[in-house]
């Protein structure tokens, strides 16, 4: 069953390679979607794909994030199928 998630949360570092290993991890599980990823506002992820595979994906990011400064927050959306491989946007001050 397609599911379609969107994950916040914000970091200490953003220069430590999280990005590159989360957009390989959404790879292998076969999620779709973009990292917006700010040191001014935090990392957004919007992902789908089936849905084990999302918790799968989710379960990894709670596991690899590390000085996190504020908790994950976790957001459940109607599946779009808008995404067509994930990628990541980086955004500078």
């Amino acid at each position: 069953m397609p599911a379609f998630s969107e994950i916040r949360f914000e970091r200490k570092s953003y220069d430590d390679g999280f990005g590159f290993e989360c957009m390989k991890a959404a790879y292998r599980l076969g999620i779709k979607g973009r990292m917006d990823y700010s040191p001014l506002t935090g990392i957004r992820i919007l992902m789908e794909g089936d849905e084990k595979n999302v918790i799968a994906f989710i379960e990894w990011i709670e596991q690899n994030i590390q000085e996190t400064i504020h908790t994950l927050q976790h957001t459940y959306l109607n599946y779009s199928g808008h995404f067509t491989e994930f990628d990541i946007y980086r955004h500078t001050a």
